[in-house]
């Protein structure tokens, strides 16, 4: 995909990205004879009270045709140190277009988490009819509803998403005064009815995507009521034309693969660059 950085093309990218990772001691490497054939390694983080390890996309890695039973071993052996530990919580992202590692993963017991997708910054059809406006101070009290809007739709079935504890009217008050990620309206009688928030590339979305010419959409809710109107789809034009002007050359959203509603959004607009998969054991 022609779209994306030109930088993690370059190998001296993904070996500073290695000798980060080699150093933490915690992966494996696969051999036949002296030849490197796979390797698996990630990083350890905290959430909700519990300890998850995550595999990157370029920490994971088998090649030749025994790619699969190499995946099978690394991970096995991987596995039983991170149970072993406490670490019950297996993050693992992959390109979409290794279709062997998918299957591998999903055969070990892995579903699909969380998807990535990647967009150039022209304008899409459709959702011409509503106004949007820049979020100011006054606004963050309707913002603090449409956000717990959102926390409400994330923790409802399918998804079943934790979600921390929500902002206060002052933190988002200082949120909307960056600038560098604005939070983007449309209202309706006097309040805001659907938001959307972008800005530089997200921390939290796959390496492949992270780049200073990569814009990321972090946040986005239309009210239950006003959706199917062209609504999303005029915040998602306005989004858009922000990124042209601010010097972006690409969008980039990521979401929950259970999160209808957003996946059937976002993939009419958006192509899949990177997929996420977790077991949970």
């Amino acid at each position: 995909m022609p779209l994306l950085p030109p930088r993690w093309e370059q190998p001296r990218s993904f070996i500073d990205a290695l000798e980060e990772l080699v150093a933490n001691q915690g992966g494996l490497a696969a051999l036949s004879g002296e030849q490197v054939v796979g390797f698996l390694d990630g990083y350890r983080f905290e959430r909700a009270g519990l300890s998850h390890l995550h595999i990157p996309e370029w920490g994971n890695v088998c090649s030749g045709p025994a790619a699969r039973a190499v995946r099978e071993l690394l991970y096995t052996e991987v596995a039983a140190r991170l149970v072993a530990e406490g670490v019950r919580s297996h993050f693992v992202s992959v390109l979409p277009s290794d279709r062997t590692a998918i299957e591998t993963l999903h055969w070990l017991g892995f579903g699909i988490d969380t998807v990535d997708a990647l967009r150039s910054l022209e304008s899409v059809s459709g959702g011409t009819r509503y106004t949007v406006v820049q979020a100011e101070p006054a606004d963050a009290e309707g913002i603090l509803v449409l956000e717990m809007g959102l926390r409400e739709h994330l923790a409802a079935s399918p998804q079943f998403f934790p979600v921390p504890v929500p902002p206060t009217v002052d933190e988002i008050r200082t949120t909307i005064s960056d600038e560098r990620t604005p939070t983007l309206l449309v209202r309706d009688g006097g309040g805001p009815v659907a938001y959307l928030r972008i800005g530089p590339a997200s921390e939290d979305a796959s390496t492949i995507i992270r780049d200073e010419a990569t814009a990321s959409i972090s946040r986005a809710f239309t009210r239950p009521d006003r959706r199917r109107s062209g609504i999303a789809t005029t915040l998602l034009n306005s989004a858009l034309e922000w990124a042209r002007r601010s010097g972006y050359v690409r969008c980039a959203v990521d979401f929950e693969s259970a999160n209808l509603l957003a996946s059937r959004f976002w993939l009419r607009y958006f192509k899949i660059v990177g997929l996420t998969l977790r077991r949970r054991i």
